[in-house]
């Protein structure tokens, strides 16, 4: 595929070219885009919910596998400390180190894709993380960050969206992060509402509604904070 320049700027009319899900018509794109814009100032648009500014942005920028995989890296860093944080406030075991050994050898291979060292070290990761990722001696959330690693360390083209990411697709990492944040949030939320209670299925339901809300803001949040992120590198590549 030929390799598209970074696009830095974005309007409702390319938007519209995107087709949209029905939540977003023509009239609401309008209202919410009524100009062009800067790509790392759409980022940062609050009436805009940032899981759309997310998928806008990615579908518009013609990230190169580079800038994509180096994203994902950072976003997926962050992630592994929450983990590490939750488990050690529970009294869980750290996450593998393998993990975040992931991470550093997508990142190496993202600057030096030509390496062979660097294509040996990400295939061994892969591997690594998958092995994590489907094995039941580790716990849910060391299983969910297995995964978000091995999408991280694969090096298999995605077909779906061939015109948006040049070899590499970052939504199963962008996704899984988001999903264990919440998943981190539920489970505070609700063990933190029935402390203490008595056993009574209201309380219980009631936790639970609680729970998911907390959960759903906690990802909210988190893909809000990837929109602060992919904002920065794009501002930096831009300067370039």
């Amino acid at each position: 595929m030929k390799r598209q320049r970074l696009r830095k700027t974005v309007n409702n009319w390319t938007v519209m070219k995107l087709n949209p899900c029905s939540d977003w018509p023509e009239e609401r794109v309008k209202a919410a885009l009524p100009s062009q814009t800067r790509i790392s100032d759409f980022l940062r648009l609050q009436h805009i919910p940032p899981h759309d500014r997310l998928w806008v942005a990615l579908h518009t920028l013609f990230l190169t596998e580079r800038m994509a995989r180096l994203f994902c890296a950072n976003v997926a860093a962050l992630t592994l400390r929450r983990i590490d944080r939750a488990n050690s406030l529970d009294g869980e075991r750290s996450l593998d180190r393998r993990l975040f050994l992931g991470i550093e050898r997508a990142r190496a291979f993202a600057r030096s894709p030509g390496s062979k060292q660097a294509q040996k070290n990400i295939e061994l990761s892969f591997r690594e993380c998958e092995y994590i990722w489907n094995h039941d001696f580790y716990t849910t959330h060391e299983c969910d960050a297995g995964s978000m690693v091995a999408s991280l360390c694969g090096r298999e083209e995605r077909d779906s969206m061939p015109y948006t990411f040049q070899g590499w697709e970052p939504y199963p990492v962008l996704d899984t992060a988001a999903e264990v944040i919440g998943e981190i949030a539920y489970n505070k939320k609700y063990s933190k509402e029935i402390n203490g209670t008595r056993h009574r299925s209201d309380l219980y339901w009631k936790a639970g509604d609680r729970a998911t809300d907390a959960q759903e803001a906690a990802r909210k949040r988190e893909f809000e904070r990837q929109c602060r992120v992919l904002a920065n590198l794009v501002e930096k590549a831009s300067k370039k």
